[in-house]
């Protein structure tokens, strides 16, 4: 089976090397594994060879044949770029489409209508991996008012009528989350519901326990952007340091606007608590193990989210998760199972969470316990062979 998947997050290529920021890409280096050819469609920027990767990023395996898109971050500077290259883009997707038995695209992506209606030229099975709900997960709306607010708003209705008329056409859908699947209730016969298994075997660090020495510390590890909810976190920190408790916050991650960090660390003085949290940046992922295994547990603050996928790196290093309860994280982490749901937006209700597993270890053992087993359902050696299997179903069903 020869597979083409069109791929979001950049990579950077500096002499005959890739390095890439986002773990996501782990999934398809393991499904190249697996496929007699595969090929990656990303956007890449091009660096001269004395120059540095950027320190958040860590070097690719050469295991992947990668075909390189026009650099762009944003939907605006993709339809930007479209007004100029819309047609030598066709044309070149058109002729990839052609080489491989099957095409797979990782949405939110601007490239949907392009690669969707290549494949339907070319006659190829098209499967969508829905890995973030566009119409939920906007810091833009977030961060907007007024005029600006309702603009993107109008934005995002017509993202979401173009998600749902190529899911329509799609021979695949896979989505994360019940809501997403919702949504796509017309398709329903092609839904399939899937974690991006982009953890193997190799990846796990057996430990039976956590908040065992004189401190405890916490992890955060995301984009800092207002949707995480790392005010509610900073807030729910000072609550504990208040209740006596020896809490340390790592925040790992950075800005997305200019100006957002030094915000929370403005609050975080504020509180009292500036000494208590660590702002860390961004940790490469082939580093970000070690931070996993020196944390007692892991914290998810978000207003609004999809399904993270550090749930299942701090899972498979054995660390205890407290999470609020939005986006697809209700049907990934069961509430005193594998994690300690609580509601979005309530330091209270987050500190009293954190408080009960610092306090109860036998509560604490069983999370950890929990976590293991649903990281190990949730990885590529179980669902990524099952992906690749129903690949291979559609391959066969259309030769």
């Amino acid at each position: 089976m020869r597979l083409l998947l069109v791929h979001e997050s950049p990579l950077e290529k500096i002499g005959d090397r890739y390095y890439a920021v986002d773990p996501w890409i782990r999934f398809p280096m393991q499904l190249a594994r697996h496929c007699d050819g595969m090929t990656l469609l990303v956007p890449v920027v091009l660096r001269g060879p004395e120059e540095s990767p950027l320190p958040e990023s860590w070097r690719l395996e050469d295991s992947l044949q990668i075909v390189h898109h026009d650099f762009y971050q944003t939907f605006v500077q993709y339809y930007s770029l479209w007004l100029r290259k819309a047609w030598a883009w066709r044309r070149r997707v058109d002729d990839l489409v052609r080489e491989h038995d099957l095409v797979v695209l990782r949405h939110p992506s601007p490239m949907i209508g392009l690669i969707g209606r290549s494949a339907a030229r070319c006659s190829k099975p098209f499967v969508i991996l829905l890995v973030g709900d566009i119409a939920a997960q906007s810091d833009r709306i977030l961060g907007s008012a007024g005029l600006k607010r309702v603009l993107y708003r109008m934005a995002l209705r017509w993202w979401v009528y173009l998600e749902k008329r190529w899911c329509r056409r799609a021979s695949l859908i896979y989505v994360y989350s019940s809501e997403l699947a919702t949504r796509h209730r017309d398709s329903q016969s092609k839904v399939k519901r899937m974690r991006t298994p982009h953890l193997s075997a190799e990846d796990f660090v057996y430990r039976q326990e956590t908040c065992q020495d004189e401190e405890i510390r916490l992890l955060r590890v995301c984009w800092m952007v207002p949707s995480k909810g790392l005010e509610c976190l900073l807030r729910t920190v000072a609550l504990l340091v208040g209740r006596g408790l020896p809490i340390r916050l790592d925040l790992v991650g950075k800005e997305r606007v200019p100006g957002y960090q030094a915000s929370l660390e403005r609050l975080a003085r504020s509180l009292g608590i500036g000494n208590c949290v660590e702002f860390c940046g961004w940790i490469p992922f082939d580093r970000l193990q070690e931070k996993y295994s020196q944390s007692d547990i892991q914290v998810i603050s978000s207003l609004a989210e999809g399904t993270p996928r550090v749930i299942l790196e701090g899972a498979a290093r054995g660390l205890p998760l407290v999470s609020t309860n939005v986006g697809g994280i209700p049907d990934a982490v069961r509430d005193g199972y594998d994690g300690v749901l609580v509601p979005p937006g309530e330091p209270v209700s987050l500190a009293d969470g954190i408080e009960n597993v610092i306090k109860d270890s036998l509560m604490c053992r069983q999370l950890i316990e929990g976590g293991y087993r649903s990281a190990r359902e949730a990885s590529f050696d179980r669902v990524g062979m099952k992906f690749l299997a129903d690949l291979q179903s559609l391959v066969s069903e259309g030769s």
